[in-house]
């Protein structure tokens, strides 16, 4: 299924990326793997990794900027969401990462803007 397939891994460069990048490029042998992330750090750091390897490319952009990412996913077979703040006191209140930008990847898939609803400071409903 992935064979040959172009894949796009947002937050590739954090601690899942690290872990699924190398076991899908020899597992599954895609046509192409995009990691998307806003770190260029890590993309440097990263890329020193897989510099032998064609089929890793690095797109430096934020899941939130729905432009960027509509450009990430030129040509995109699938997409694997990695990308998240996972430290506590920061994700706390903070839905916005965890419903906007999943609806984000879905509403540029498909050509829609979503349409959101404020129901409090910390609650935004999109549907």
């Amino acid at each position: 299924m992935l064979k040959n397939s172009t894949i796009l891994i947002t937050g590739g460069t954090g601690s899942f990326g690290n872990t699924f990048i190398p076991m899908t490029l020899k597992k599954y042998d895609p046509k192409k793997l995009v990691i998307l992330s806003r770190d260029e750090m890590k993309q440097w750091e990263m890329a020193k990794l897989f510099k032998d390897d064609d089929r890793v490319r690095f797109f430096i952009g934020d899941v939130r900027d729905k432009d960027r990412l509509h450009r990430a996913l030129n040509g995109v077979d699938y997409v694997v969401h990695a990308a998240a703040t996972k430290i506590v006191p920061i994700v706390s209140g903070r839905l916005y990462l965890e419903i906007i930008i999943p609806v984000n990847i879905i509403c540029v898939l498909q050509n829609k803007a979503p349409r959101t609803t404020k129901v409090s400071p910390n609650l935004t409903v999109v549907s």
